[in-house]
């Protein structure tokens, strides 16, 4: 080994004792990845119902979703079976520290708008959260900075994703990411995964 690179290898290993020592480990991103029984899509008429199975809408069912937890931002990338430029609406859940909170990407209209509330019904003063659909790879992708879900105090996010579509007979066609062959519709029903940390 040449002497430059013994120097180089020597200071990182210093410089991470330190830090250590010190009692401040350094930083890390948190990734994580989730994956859902494909063709599991429900019916469902109102939130108690368990509904009937939707097999062949394959615009709303979802399939997996990685997500990655770095200083300043949550990046969730949820991939659809067959992803369309409208006729659905994909509703994010992140629970951290501090709350739960929703991002709603409503693309059931010619124009698709994205709203960030809280489950308890406040909508949260964050306006810089994006959300992007790629046809090419069926995949939404949601980025939700760190400051619109308790900043600092966000050590860990748990998140689930649900998909839907408002029929015309009144009904709703719906796929939880992380629920095979169920769903459950109410305010708190998306179900999260484990816990996504950063520290």
């Amino acid at each position: 080994m040449s002497r430059p690179l013994r120097t180089a290898l020597a200071l990182a290993v210093a410089t991470v004792a330190v830090a250590t020592a010190a009692g401040t480990a350094p930083a890390y991103a948190g990734s994580q990845s989730a994956r859902d029984q494909a063709r599991d899509v429900r019916k469902v008429a109102d939130e108690g119902d368990r509904g009937t199975p939707a097999r062949g809408d394959a615009a709303r069912d979802l399939l997996s979703a990685d997500a990655r937890f770095a200083k300043k931002r949550l990046v969730i990338s949820v991939r659809f079976r067959d992803l369309r430029p409208t006729g659905y609406a994909l509703l994010t859940d992140v629970r951290t520290p501090t709350g739960r909170y929703r991002v709603t990407y409503d693309a059931q209209g010619s124009r698709p708008f994205v709203a960030v509330t809280t489950v308890g019904g406040a909508t949260t003063s964050c306006r810089t959260t994006t959300v992007r659909a790629k046809l090419r790879t069926d995949r939404v992708r949601v980025v939700l900075p760190r400051v619109c879900i308790g900043g600092g105090k966000a050590t860990w996010v748990k998140y689930g994703a649900l998909a839907l579509q408002e029929r015309a007979d009144g009904r709703f066609n719906v796929d939880d990411l992380r629920r095979a062959g169920k769903v459950d519709v109410s305010r708190t029903g998306i179900k999260l995964g484990p816990r996504l940390r950063y520290n």
